[in-house]
């Protein structure tokens, strides 16, 4: 048997190729076709990613209101590093079908058990470091321990100057969760404050 056919050297020249009588040039096609098709692949994802913005837009909902404003809301299930689940939600009023301008609020949920410290603030971070604290403002704290609200009108009216925001979220752990935001969640809360729902 081949030595060179396990999974230790897993490439086109440390396959045993040449017992397959395949000679240097032959092999060498291949490494030229990998990494081709490595090409086209990578090109496919960054031209999908790139038109994932208007595929984010679909978490973008309003939801009318009793005194006849309607709220505008994007929701994210989003991971934190240690694997924890988290939704975040960012709901603001809007008026007249305009874009919401004000009363940024930013809903995190955390599953299953994680509790909110409700005494420590919110700290958005991007990549110099803290942007912003921000305190807990949940109206029902005492009754969904794992909930904040926070208002990051201030955050989300500047969304655009920052590449990478991360959220650390005081828990009633040692230290807080962190949870690095996608491209694609800046780029629906910038739709949301430019645009509207």
């Amino acid at each position: 048997m081949d030595r060179n056919f396990g999974f230790k050297n897993f490439g086109f020249k440390n396959f045993g190729l040449k017992n397959f009588g395949l000679g240097h040039d032959a092999i060498a096609q291949c490494d030229r076709w990998g990494a081709g098709l490595l090409l086209a692949i990578v090109l496919f994802v960054v031209t999908w990613c790139g038109d994932g913005g208007q595929v984010a837009l679909a978490s973008i909902h309003r939801y009318p209101l009793d005194n006849g404003q309607s709220l505008c809301r994007s929701l994210q299930s989003l991971r934190d590093r240690s694997d924890m689940g988290w939704q975040l939600v960012l709901f603001a009023p809007v008026q007249n079908d305009q874009p919401p301008q004000a009363n940024f609020r930013l809903r995190v949920v955390g599953f299953p058990t994680i509790h909110i410290d409700r005494s420590r603030p919110l700290v958005i971070a991007g990549v110099a470091g803290a942007i912003g604290q921000i305190s807990d403002t949940f109206p029902f704290g005492e009754t969904a321990l794992n909930t904040g609200e926070y208002d990051v009108t201030e955050v989300i009216n500047r969304v655009g100057q920052w590449g990478f925001l991360s959220l650390l979220v005081p828990t009633d752990r040692n230290e807080p969760s962190e949870i690095l935001l996608p491209s694609f969640a800046l780029q629906e809360w910038q739709a949301m404050h430019d645009q509207g729902c």
